[in-house]
């Protein structure tokens, strides 16, 4: 049985997560590519560290990218004719999308995102949390 990648909701969700984690990791990974160019000790190791994870074949990816595309459209515009892949593409990755952004909240100080787990934000260094108990 194939797989239709525009109809398997699930793994397109998957891939826009995966996707957003990578543009949001981009600078350390870029950083780490950076320092092992510059010949760090371990430079395979830190290059190997750097390539995004993706866990879904390719078209999942290109299929994630369109309908963020499509989303950031439709936010401007109204299109009247939208084929039922789209649409519940669009459901897929307006989830991840939430889901993204609940796993990665804003600081309140500089606005940078940063992982929910993390009481310290990752770019101005100043408390995240108003929790008193950390």
């Amino acid at each position: 049985m194939m797989i239709v990648v525009s109809r398997d909701y699930d793994g397109l969700r998957i891939a826009a997560l995966e996707l957003m984690n990578e543009e949001f990791q981009g600078e350390d990974r870029d950083r780490l590519a950076r320092r092992a160019k510059a010949g760090a000790a371990n430079s395979e190791a830190m290059l190997a560290e750097a390539a995004p994870a993706r866990s879904l074949a390719d078209g999942y990816y290109v299929r994630a990218d369109y309908l963020f595309w499509l989303d950031d459209v439709l936010r401007a515009t109204t299109i009247a004719q939208m084929s039922a892949a789209e649409v519940h593409g669009l459901n897929a990755v307006r989830r991840a999308r939430d889901q993204f952004r609940m796993e990665h909240p804003n600081c309140p100080h500089c606005g940078a995102m940063n992982e929910r787990i993390k009481i310290i934000c990752r770019k101005c260094g100043k408390r995240t949390s108003t929790d008193k108990r950390h």
